[in-house]
């Protein structure tokens, strides 16, 4: 099995469409980041743990 050696650089938006725009694909990814990584579960969760 060959491995592929870039990463799609293609993300699906919320009206189903698919953009292989860099700047709609760079904005895409760092919001779901910080999405997953900030969200209020997770703030919570912290301060639970510091407490």
């Amino acid at each position: 099995m060959d491995r592929k050696k870039s990463i799609p650089m293609q993300v699906v938006l919320e009206d189903g469409t698919v953009s292989d725009d860099v700047k709609i694909v760079l904005a895409k990814w760092q919001h779901d980041f910080c999405t997953l990584l900030n969200s209020d579960k997770t703030v919570i969760m912290l301060q639970m743990v510091v407490q």
